[in-house]
């Protein structure tokens, strides 16, 4: 029996970042938003998709916030990202409190490392 609950976010939020002419620029950032929380019983045949078809009825939508910080290294053109971001789902509903065994929501931790190009 395989249970879980996967989360999509929206989030909007706003970042200081150091100086633009710097090659080292840190940066802290806060974001608030929703995620929407989804359960659901990996059990094989018309058990599962039954099962699956309930719980899809008990989806919740729960608010998030979140804060972060990290380093923007850029060398010409080529900037790396390298992050660290937290993330609070409040959880009220009975099932998502249950999911996450009776504590007040879900914590998401994540480090990040991203590449990119200017132009």
């Amino acid at each position: 029996l395989d249970v879980g609950m996967s989360a999509w976010y929206a989030e909007g939020g706003i970042r200081l970042i150091g100086s633009r002419h710097a090659t080292i620029r840190p940066y802290v950032e806060a974001t608030a938003g929703v995620a929407r929380l989804n359960p659901t019983v990996g059990v094989d045949g018309w058990v599962g998709a039954l099962t699956n078809t309930g719980l899809a009825f008990l989806s919740r939508t729960e608010p998030l916030v979140g804060a972060g910080g990290g380093v923007m290294v850029q060398g010409g053109p080529v900037v790396v990202d390298l992050g660290y971001r937290y993330k609070k789902i409040f959880a009220s509903s009975g099932l998502a409190s249950a999911f996450s065994l009776g504590a007040d929501g879900f914590n998401v931790n994540q480090v990040r490392v991203g590449v990119g190009l200017r132009f």
